[in-house]
Parts: C-alpha cells; sequence; structure tokens
C-alpha cells in the first residue's frame, strides 16, 4: 500500500473513533482535505495572528467539553 493511502486510511480510523482529534488542515483542497472538512463531527477554527494567542485556552475548554 503506498504511504500516501496508508496514511489517509489512518487518519480515516483515526476520524472515525470517538477521541477527539486536533489538526491541521489546508484551507483550500479537495479530495480528502476537503473530506476531512465535510465530517459531521468536524468543527473549524481559522487561526490568525490575532487570535492565535487564544487559540491553546479555547482548545482546552473545547477539550473538557468533549470529555463530558
Amino acid at each position: 500500500m503506498p504511504v500516501a493511502r496508508a496514511f489517509t486510511d489512518a487518519v480515516a480510523r483515526l476520524l472515525d473513533s470517538a477521541c477527539p482529534v486536533i489538526a491541521t488542515v489546508a484551507q483550500r483542497g479537495t479530495g480528502f482535505i476537503a473530506e476531512v472538512k465535510r465530517r459531521p463531527r468536524a468543527e473549524l477554527w481559522e487561526v490568525t495572528r490575532a487570535n492565535r494567542d487564544a487559540l491553546p485556552g479555547r482548545i482546552v475548554s473545547w477539550l473538557d467539553e468533549e470529555r463530558r
């Protein structure tokens, strides 16, 4: 199995699991990138210079909510 296919299969299995996942995903993209972004549980946050310093706290709060 090619590495790219093995990677996308592994990521898909992880995203199908109950485990919360935090990942960076390209803003633009087709194929696998678009599939990941269309997932029902996907929550997309844009990272900018203005909000990047606040994101660690937001992520911790999100993880706390996910565990409940």
